[in-house]
């Protein structure tokens, strides 16, 4: 399953303390801000799991993300997913 522009600036932006980040994928999930099969990615990077098993694995990381997010904010700062686009080594990576 794959996050979009969407979940960016419509459901990451509203992951706040009294959410997990799981709650927060599912819903973004529901409303249609992310790729329904980890298939749909053509590039073959992607893992064979179904997005069904991976929204039952995504809980597991609500401790950590929890964490992340309250020293962002204790920083005076947000969580943001960054893409970085490498055209000399024609790589490209997304970073929290």
């Amino acid at each position: 399953m794959h996050t979009s522009y969407d979940f960016q600036h419509k459901s990451f932006n509203n992951f706040t303390g009294g959410r997990t980040f799981s709650e927060l994928v599912a819903e973004a999930k529901q409303a249609g801000y992310t790729e329904p099969d980890p298939w749909d990615d053509r590039s073959g990077t992607d893992d064979s799991a179904s997005a069904e098993e991976f929204m039952q694995k995504l809980p597991q990381f609500d401790q950590e993300m929890s964490k992340k997010r309250q020293t962002a904010e204790d920083a005076g700062g947000v969580l943001r997913f960054v893409g970085v686009v490498d055209m000399v080594n024609q790589k490209g990576e997304v970073k929290l």
